[in-house]
């Protein structure tokens, strides 16, 4: 009889806890603090041509609605920033992966001189 009651006891109380689960529990404090990462910064290009390395240069006005700017790595391949958004300090969010093979640069990054993109970008000549 004893060994019945604990059976019926015992499934209760798996019952209980499945429709009322311990809502908290005690979580130990983590031992790192959280430190965010820093961000890179790259420099503006003002000059003719592909930015070097470490350097980004502005898209033409009429397409900065889609491709934001062009970067590149720090090992020297291209990249557009479609899918980012660049706050007016230059923060872009969200981080820059290079995706050309071998690559493993992929960190958040900050264009210096943002603000001023528009003073480096030449006029469109008409005819």
């Amino acid at each position: 009889m004893q060994h019945r009651v604990e059976i019926v006891l015992s499934w209760a109380k798996a019952f209980w806890r499945a429709l009322w689960p311990r809502r908290s529990r005690a979580r130990r404090a983590p031992t790192q603090r959280y430190a965010p990462r820093p961000r890179v910064s790259f420099a503006h290009w003002h000059g003719t041509g592909s930015a070097p390395a470490g350097h980004w240069a502005a898209c033409h006005p009429s397409t900065e609605h889609i491709f934001k700017a062009e970067v590149t790595c720090p090992r020297g391949h291209r990249l557009t920033l479609k899918g980012h958004s660049i706050s007016e300090g230059g923060q872009v969010q969200p981080s820059v992966v290079c995706r050309h093979p071998g690559c493993d640069f992929h960190e958040f990054v900050v264009l210096d001189n943002w603000a001023q993109r528009r003073a480096a970008v030449p006029a469109i000549r008409t005819r």
